[in-house]
Parts: structure tokens; C-alpha cells; sequence
């Protein structure tokens, strides 16, 4: 997020060079050259803004797939809570035949 949002940066001081620019280009009458950095000065920021949303985006995904492995570990661990007395004492490898959790974990 950290990179992102100094690319972010990048892109709108990028933007504000492009405008001083244009704005020199256009004092001295070279219009074709302003309006393409005019144009370059807009891109900048919509493009930045852009590259913060995605990256936030990433975060929230990244956070969502934590939050559900976790809740998915504690789901096993209190289904595996009532397991048998083989299953304990195997370190969690082998489940006795009769045990509810058998088909589970084959």
C-alpha cells in the first residue's frame, strides 16, 4: 500500500511538472506541444487515483481471504473438538473408523 500510494504521488507531482509546462509551451506559442503536456497534466491524476483504488481493492481482498481462513481454522477446530480418542492421539492423523470425521480427513 505504501508503494502504491507513493506511485500515487509520483503521478500527481508528474502531473503538476506536465502543467507547468504546458503553461510555459503556451506563453511561447507552441500549442501543439502545451495541449499534448495539458493533456499528459489530466492523465496524471485520473491515473493515480486509479492506482490508489486498485491498491486499496488488493488490501480488502487480501484481508477478506485472512478473515475467512480464519474463520474456516476455527470451524475445523470446533468440529474436530468431539473427534476420537484415536484422532487425539495420533497428533490429528488418523481418525477411527466409527469417528464422524473419518470421510473428512481420507
Amino acid at each position: 500500500m505504501a508503494a502504491a500510494r507513493a506511485l500515487a504521488v509520483g503521478l500527481v507531482l508528474t502531473g503538476f511538472g506536465n502543467l507547468a509546462l504546458a503553461a510555459l509551451y503556451a506563453h511561447a506559442h507552441v500549442w501543439p506541444l502545451a495541449l499534448w503536456l495539458a493533456t499528459g497534466a489530466w492523465i496524471c491524476p485520473v491515473a493515480a487515483g486509479y492506482l490508489h483504488r486498485a491498491a486499496a481493492r488488493r488490501r480488502a481482498d487480501a484481508v477478506d481471504a485472512e478473515q475467512r481462513a480464519r474463520r474456516l481454522a476455527i470451524e475445523d477446530a470446533l468440529v474436530m473438538d468431539d473427534c476420537c480418542e484415536t484422532w487425539w492421539t495420533s497428533a490429528g492423523g488418523q481418525h477411527e473408523p466409527t469417528c464422524p470425521n473419518h470421510a473428512r480427513s481420507n
